[in-house]
C-alpha cells in the first residue's frame, strides 16, 4: 500500500444528463478532471494505505466502503446540482472541481488525511485555469546553443503532443505537432519518453518503449515518427507501421500515401499480407 493518493475516479452522471457527450462543456469536464488526476500525482497527499479513491455522486445516504487500499464513497452533490444547461464551461470545470475536494476532504478529515495538500491541488488546477496545457520536457539548447526545442501538449478537442521551437534570439515560439490522442491519462502516461538533440539540427522524444521516437529536424522543421523494425527492413515491422499510419493511432496520425509506401516495401519482400492489402488499396 502506498503512502499518497494516487487516484481519483469520478463516476459523477449529472453532468451527463445535462450536456450531450459531444457538447464542449463535456470535453471541458474531462479535460480538468484529467488536469486534476495528471497533478495529483506531484501534489502527494498522504493517504495513509488509501491508492484509490471512487467517488459516486447523487447518492443518498453517504456511504462509504473500503477494502484494502481503495476506498468508494457514495455522496449527495454539494454543488453539482446548481449547474444548469446555462452553465458555462468554465463554470462547469470550477463546480466539479469544487465538488472532488470537498468530497475528499470529508473522508479525509478523520482519517488524517493532508487537506492542505488537497486545497493546494485545487488552487494548481485553478491557477491553470481549467486548462490541460503541459510542458513535458522545458526548452533545452542544441550544443551550439543557437535554438531550444522542448516537448508538451496542448488540449482541445484532444491532446495534441508536438514540439516547442525557438531561435535563441526570437521572443516567439513555434508549436510543431506530433500526434493527438484522446482526452485521458491512459495513453499519455505510456507514450512520451526521454528527450535528447542528436546533433545540432535533430532532436528526438522517444516513445516510452525506449525503442519508436519522433524526430524535429530543424533544418527543414519536419517531424517524423521512426519505426524501428520497419527500418531496419523486417517486412512484418513495415506491414505493421503501415497498418498504423492507414488507421492513425496514439504514435500517428492517419496518412494513407505513408501507408501506401510502407506497404510496398513490405510487399516487395514476399509478406503476404502487405500484398493483399496494397491490392485493396490500389
Amino acid at each position: 500500500m502506498g503512502k499518497y493518493l494516487q487516484v481519483v475516479d469520478v463516476q459523477y452522471q449529472h453532468i451527463n444528463s445535462l450536456y450531450d457527450d459531444k457538447n464542449d462543456v463535456s470535453l471541458r469536464v474531462r479535460e480538468v478532471v484529467t488536469a486534476y488526476s495528471y497533478h495529483m500525482h506531484r501534489a502527494k497527499i498522504a493517504s495513509y494505505g488509501i491508492n484509490k479513491v471512487i467517488l459516486i455522486g447523487g447518492r443518498n445516504p453517504e456511504k462509504i466502503t473500503e477494502l484494502i487500499d481503495v476506498l468508494t464513497y457514495e455522496h449527495s452533490y454539494k454543488f453539482i446540482n446548481t449547474l444548469n444547461a446555462e452553465s458555462s464551461a468554465k463554470n462547469v470545470q470550477s463546480i466539479f472541481i469544487q465538488e472532488i475536494t470537498d468530497a475528499l476532504i470529508q473522508i479525509g478529515t478523520p482519517r488524517k488525511w493532508d487537506i492542505s495538500a488537497i486545497l493546494e491541488l485545487q488552487k494548481l488546477v485553478e491557477s491553470k485555469k481549467y486548462k490541460f496545457d503541459e510542458v513535458w520536457e522545458k526548452l533545452k539548447l542544441n550544443a551550439d546553443k543557437t535554438q531550444a526545442v522542448g516537448v508538451g501538449w496542448r488540449t482541445t478537442d484532444a491532446i495534441e503532443i508536438g514540439f516547442i521551437f525557438k531561435k535563441k534570439d526570437f521572443h516567439e515560439e513555434m508549436w510543431l505537432p506530433i500526434v493527438r490522442i484522446g482526452i485521458g491519462l491512459g495513453l499519455l502516461e505510456n507514450i512520451l519518453g526521454k528527450f535528447s538533440w542528436e546533433n545540432n539540427s535533430i532532436a528526438r522524444v522517444w516513445n516510452a518503449n525506449k525503442r519508436d521516437y519522433w524526430e524535429l529536424n530543424t533544418d527543414n522543421m519536419e517531424v517524423s515518427f521512426h519505426y524501428g523494425p520497419a527500418e531496419e527492413g523486417n517486412p512484418h515491422g513495415q506491414y505493421a507501421l503501415a497498418k498504423m499510419y492507414l488507421e492513425g493511432n496514439y504514435l500517428v496520425e492517419k496518412d494513407t500515401q505513408k501507408a501506401i509506401l510502407w506497404l510496398k516495401k513490405s510487399a516487395n519482400q514476399g509478406f503476404v499480407r502487405a500484398q493483399k492489402l496494397l491490392e485493396t488499396l490500389l
